[in-house]
């Protein structure tokens, strides 16, 4: 590219008939205007420049301001306006005095990472996945990340395959790849990109790369980050399947290979080299770790403080349609939302406009005939918008009266509060810029703050939802609620009962060491009778049954409270009531009533089981004697004899 000394003389004599030359000449000389115009046309040739040798890494680049000492060309990134080049570090300087910015820029723009994306990158990319290049951080990471070819590959695999929302999230991916390639060159100098790195002869190299990146202890076999390992490891072979199949499609056979075998190897080795010690350091941290649910007491707070707020920016808007109104109105309904519907705040942040105004209220007359007359009205009071959920499953979000009013204020001045008309989000940015949605996580965090709940650091969405998961077990449903509850809060039955159940240390010290204790004490329960009707007494006291004088001992055992129902669905078996004693005293046992109870139940003591109440039933049947007492009490006399013959062995 030929440079010129006297630039303005050479445009107006070479090049007057273009329109960017004729727009300069249409000024008045030493004018304000034609002298921006001129720098502008300037900075584009120079940017042309640079990026020819940026693209060929050999040459000199032209900056708009020449340091004194040598520095490295990656310093210098162009302006996003004007084409100037100009140091990272003096970028914020130069976009408040830019001469070429149509309009003043909002404060935390990262001004660096939207100029960067006029640098050239590795292979060429959709305009799209470039946005995702643009919100990353402008350092060594994003540098590496943009000049090499795999990663840029990676992250376009996962735009094709995930949604719009995932930007955040592909641009972790790579960045993490990048970590990890910065580690490996470090250490090994000849390796020039990530495909490099794809080969069986690096492998050890790449797994005590990963162990730098995760910061891994080998003394104490732990790792400092081992969700980075674990994460690394599915990264790589993703590339590697990558690698495979461009060797495939260039007829590259070597690649093909290569790759191949470093895939076989991550499948053969990687679990013992890296995954099984990052496993072990993921449970280990969760030995003794409290899990802190929120409280009723807080919840039943933030709801009144989200109803106060929701009721007086309504008013406000209702009055006169305020920008602070209307952002605080739709942080609080967005809380409210995520609070009422224990919704995970990703989905409820991202529901679109079109969603909410389509809603279609179809109600199955059958189902709606068998309901109560309390859930009737609910049908009616609510309403029901279907989006989408982790994993891409539909599902359902609630919204009442009070939600359902403050949502229609907010659809209705999104316009006269300055909303984009492009926005598509119903919780949107206010501003016309924006075409993001409000985050719910930090709706609600900060709402809970403000509430003044006793551990506002409980109330999460996460938190909310394993508390709805906890506090179902003790509404004692069935199978069937049990899949309406799972299917409505977005997952599968068997990851509600793994993650959403009584924590493990309530469940323990209460249920098992029920058990334990019975077992300890001797204490058998009675036939079909549920864990939860059966109270233990700690007292070490106990009574020496007397078979001479033998009355109808009955295990301590109390009922407790009403029987659930087991998740298997089966009818629940009420517990069987006890024989309140006679207020006459004790209903001694004679000596041929032990008698004939030991002949006819010489099986049951022997195997040392408790008979069932038809076997007892059949007994009396047999003997008429017996008719006057109740089946438990023959129950309970075999139960003492089979307790003493224990106690005697």
């Amino acid at each position: 590219m030929e440079s010129y000394a006297k630039l303005p003389r050479h445009l107006f004599s070479n090049h007057g008939s273009e329109k960017d030359v004729q727009e300069v000449m249409s000024f008045d000389k030493k004018s304000k205007q034609r002298k921006n115009l001129l720098n502008l046309l300037r900075n584009k040739g120079n940017h042309a420049h640079n990026i020819e040798v940026i693209r060929e890494q050999r040459g000199y680049l032209i900056p708009s301001k020449r340091p004194q000492y040598n520095v490295p060309s990656d310093t210098y990134i162009p302006c996003d306006q004007c084409f100037g080049y100009y140091m990272k570090s003096k970028m914020w300087k130069h976009v408040k005095n830019c001469a070429a910015q149509v309009k003043k820029r909002k404060r935390g723009t990262r001004h660096q990472s939207r100029c960067a994306l006029l640098l050239p990158v590795a292979m060429p990319v959709e305009d799209s996945f470039r946005q995702i290049l643009g919100t990353m951080v402008n350092d060594d990471i994003s540098l590496i990340c943009r000049n090499d070819r795999l990663i840029l590959t990676f992250g376009q695999k996962l735009h094709e395959k995930a949604a719009t929302e995932s930007r955040q999230y592909i641009s972790q991916k790579m960045r993490e790849l990048g970590r990890f390639l910065k580690v490996m060159q470090v250490a090994h100098p000849d390796i020039s990109c990530l495909e490099e790195c794809i080969s069986p002869q690096q492998y050890d190299n790449v797994v005590r790369s990963v162990r730098q990146c995760a910061g891994y202890d080998g003394a104490k076999r732990q790792y400092q980050t081992p969700s980075l390992a674990l994460k690394l490891g599915h990264s790589l072979k993703r590339c590697a399947e990558i690698c495979r199949s461009n060797g495939i499609k260039l007829a590259d056979d070597a690649m093909k290979e290569r790759a191949e075998r470093f895939h076989d190897l991550c499948c053969l080795e990687w679990a013992n080299n890296v995954s099984s010690h990052a496993l072990t350091t993921l449970y280990r941290n969760k030995f003794n770790k409290p899990t802190i649910l929120p409280l009723t007491d807080d919840v039943c707070l933030l709801h009144r403080h989200l109803s106060s707020i929701m009721a007086d920016a309504s008013q406000r808007m209702q009055q006169s349609p305020d920008r602070l109104a209307w952002y605080q109105l739709a942080e609080a309904t967005l809380a409210k939302v995520i609070l009422f519907n224990r919704r995970r705040s990703g989905e409820a942040e991202r529901m679109s406009l079109s969603d909410y105004q389509h809603i279609e209220r179809h109600v199955n007359t059958d189902i709606f005939d068998g309901l109560s007359k309390w859930e009737k009205n609910l049908c009616e009071r609510l309403k029901r918008v279907e989006v989408r959920g982790k994993r891409g499953r539909k599902v359902p979000v609630l919204f009442t009266l009070e939600t359902g009013q403050c949502v229609d204020i907010l659809v209705k001045t999104r316009e006269a509060v300055g909303v984009s008309k492009e926005n598509v989000y119903l919780f949107a940015q206010p501003n016309v810029d924006s075409l993001a949605s409000l985050r719910g996580h930090d709706c609600l965090r900060k709402l809970a703050a403000q509430c003044g709940a006793k551990n506002p650091s409980a109330l999460t969405s996460t938190k909310l939802r394993k508390q709805i998961g906890t506090v179902s077990q003790l509404f004692c449903l069935k199978r069937n609620e049990m899949d309406i509850l799972a299917n409505f809060l977005g997952h599968d039955i068997r990851v509600h009962r793994e993650y959403y159940r009584l924590p493990e240390d309530t469940l323990q010290m209460t249920k098992v060491a029920k058990i334990l204790f019975a077992m300890e004490k001797g204490n058998m329960p009675q036939p079909n009778q549920a864990l939860d009707d059966m109270e233990l007494s700690l007292d070490d006291c106990s009574s020496d049954d007397n078979e001479g004088s033998d009355e109808t001992m009955e295990p301590q055992l109390t009922k407790k409270r009403k029987y659930c129902s087991s998740d298997s669905g089966d009818e629940a078996k009420k517990p069987q009531k006890l024989n309140k004693k006679k207020k006459g005293g004790r209903n001694f046992w004679s000596e041929d009533e032990s008698a004939r109870v030991k002949e006819y139940f010489k099986t049951d003591i022997r195997l040392m089981k408790v008979p069932g109440k038809l076997k007892c039933q059949m007994f009396q049947k047999e003997y008429p004697l017996l008719k006057n007492r109740d089946w438990t009490s023959i129950k309970f006399k075999v139960y003492n004899i089979i307790q003493k013959r224990r106690k005697s062995t």
